[in-house]
C-alpha cells in the first residue's frame, strides 16, 4: 500500500501493471510543538498559532490531493489504474477490518485515537 505519487517517484510503474485506489488513509503531516512551551504561551498567541496550523493544514491537504489526483491520472497512461466502486469500497473496507482492529488493540487509546482522526480527515 502506498500513496500514488511513490507509484511515480519509485517507478513502480515500471514493474506492476495495475494499480488500485482503496483511498484507505488520509495524507497527512504532523506540526510539533514542546508542549511546554506551547502552554506557556498567551491564549493570544495560542490562538495565532491554532489558526495558522489550521490554515496550513488545509493548504496542504487540498495541494496534496490535488497533486495525487494528477499523479493517478498520469499513472493511467502508464498501467490500468481501478477506481473501486462504492459496492467494491465496502467489501474492501469490511475486508480488511481486522487491520484496522489488530492496530487498535495493539496500541490501545491512542491507536484508537489515531484512527478517528483518521477518519475524520478522510470525511473532511
Amino acid at each position: 500500500m502506498t500513496g500514488a505519487s511513490a507509484v511515480k517517484s519509485r517507478k513502480l510503474f515500471e514493474v506492476m501493471d495495475q494499480m488500485i485506489l482503496t483511498f484507505d488513509s488520509a495524507i497527512e503531516f504532523v506540526a510539533v510543538i514542546n508542549n511546554d512551551v506551547y502552554e506557556g504561551l498567551s491564549d493570544e498567541n495560542k490562538a495565532i498559532i491554532d489558526a495558522a496550523a489550521a490554515e496550513v493544514e488545509q493548504k496542504l491537504r487540498d495541494q496534496v490531493y490535488a497533486e495525487e489526483a494528477a499523479t493517478v491520472d498520469e499513472m493511467k497512461g502508464n498501467i490500468a489504474v481501478t477506481e473501486l466502486t462504492a459496492e467494491q469500497r465496502a467489501v474492501w473496507v469490511a475486508a480488511t477490518a481486522s487491520v484496522v482492529d489488530r492496530f487498535v488493540e495493539e496500541t490501545g487509546e491512542t491507536g484508537a485515537a489515531a484512527v478517528a482522526a483518521v477518519k475524520s480527515a478522510m470525511t473532511n
